[in-house]
């Protein structure tokens, strides 16, 4: 059987009644009249053929018939047209834009790409959290395994301070710590893995409350530290029980560094999401990074809270400085010309209470405004979206976010989502 589409507007009124014919349509739903604009531009010496090549060759591929509807029209056609109909949301639309691959049908997932090479900046926190939102979370086993992440984050953390105080010149309050010092080296370098013996934690417990580690923790923008740090010492007691189970927000503080590409997929208002999270990729980013050409939407992570650091491998680069270099590269690199590029300032908490102790003219020298949350932040937004070659085309999105506040992340991701939906629509034609 063969379909005129020069006569789309009979044969829509005939599948679907008169009331909906093209006209009607219009009246009706108006965003929906591009769908059937998109159906009817095939080339002309395409106008003949059977629907099954049709299918193949049309530039908007349709999805085969199940079951089959009741009208007899061409079943490819009507079962798409029905179904665009019956999508009352802009969502609903998306879930039919289809790919034919092998002669079965395949959705085009929006892929977002993660990138941030200054170091935890928050994306993998980020992709825990999609996990947390959108797949019931983790499980009570899988909570278990990160039990020796939690722990080893825990000793690491402490034994960071202790040997900043060296550096910083710093004494201990009590001059019996020094000793505790040295056990917590000896008892840390023999435990088990997945395991905090009681002196351990006894050891800990007495440091941390020191008032001279106290003052090189308050210090710890002078040497590298973990953010998790005082979260898990804080609640030392908590975790180091021997039937300890860590909670969602345990495994969201957690800090293990990512190595290579990492890959996550999850659904979200009825679209399938793939994420990429590079950040562990940093060399010959030339050799790889056009292979994600075509990626609907770029996610790129900045700690605010970074503007008074510098990096681990370069104590001479402010991180701020570096995230700005690399978000520069990457929004205007020619691979993604028409990608959106979605910016998340992240850390805003521990931003917000930094600001008032430790000034933005540490990376900005030429900042004027007041140390308070507000200016500050909207000053370095402004610093990232300056960055951006070709305003007039392309669009920055950006979200302050908290990436251990599934809240937050749940809001700003919403919105994120939304913003993906309409580019792809307007991409084809649909919005």
């Amino acid at each position: 059987m063969s379909f005129d589409y020069t006569d789309f507007p009979r044969t829509l009124s005939r599948i679907v009644g008169p009331s909906l014919s093209h006209g009607g349509l219009a009246k009706l739903a108006p965003r929906y009249v591009g769908p059937f604009k998109i159906l009817t531009r095939i080339n002309p010496g395409h106008l003949s053929s059977p629907a099954s090549q049709l299918v193949r060759t049309s530039p908007f591929p349709l999805p085969t018939p199940a079951p089959p509807p009741p009208r007899h029209v061409d079943g490819r056609l009507a079962y798409t047209v029905q179904h665009l109909l019956e999508a009352h949301q802009i969502r609903g639309t998306m879930q039919y834009l289809v790919d034919w691959e092998g002669g079965r049908e395949t959705k085009r997932p929006p892929c977002l790409f993660s990138e941030n090479r200054a170091g935890e900046s928050g994306k993998s926190t980020i992709v825990k959290q999609m996990k947390i939102i959108h797949e019931a979370g983790y499980s009570e086993e899988e909570c278990k395994q990160y039990r020796v992440v939690v722990y080893s984050n825990t000793i690491q953390s402490i034994i960071a301070v202790i040997r900043a105080m060296g550096h910083l010149k710093i004494d201990f309050g009590d001059a019996a710590r020094a000793d505790d010092a040295r056990q917590l080296f000896v008892l840390a370098g023999t435990t088990e893995e997945g395991v905090i013996s009681s002196d351990l934690t006894g050891v800990i417990r007495k440091l941390w409350t020191d008032s001279g580690v106290q003052t090189c923790f308050l210090r710890s923008r002078e040497y590298q530290l973990n953010d998790s740090a005082s979260y898990y010492l804080n609640d030392l007691d908590r975790i180091a029980q021997q039937s300890y189970v860590p909670t969602q927000q345990d495994v969201l503080r957690t800090r293990v560094k990512t190595t290579g590409i990492v890959e996550t997929h999850f659904t979200f208002k009825e679209l399938y999401f793939k994420m990429f999270d590079v950040g562990g990729q940093r060399s010959e980013r030339k050799k790889w990074i056009h292979c994600f050409e075509g990626v609907t939407s770029i996610i790129f992570c900045v700690a605010l809270s970074d503007y008074d650091l510098v990096l681990a491998e370069d104590e001479e680069m402010n991180r701020m400085h570096e995230s700005m270099k690399l978000f520069d590269s990457i929004c205007n690199n020619k691979w993604f010309t028409d990608t959106s590029i979605i910016l998340f300032l992240n850390k805003k908490d521990l931003f917000e209470e930094k600001i008032a102790r430790s000034p933005l003219t540490i990376c900005y020298p030429e900042y004027a405004g007041a140390s308070t949350y507000e200016e500050a932040a909207a000053y370095i937004q402004c610093q990232f979206e300056d960055l951006n070659r070709r305003k007039d085309t392309k669009e920055i999105y950006t979200h302050f976010t908290c990436a251990t506040d599934t809240k937050n992340v749940q809001f700003v991701f919403d919105a994120v989502t939304d913003v993906i939906i309409k580019i792809n629509l307007k991409e084809c034609g649909l919005y």
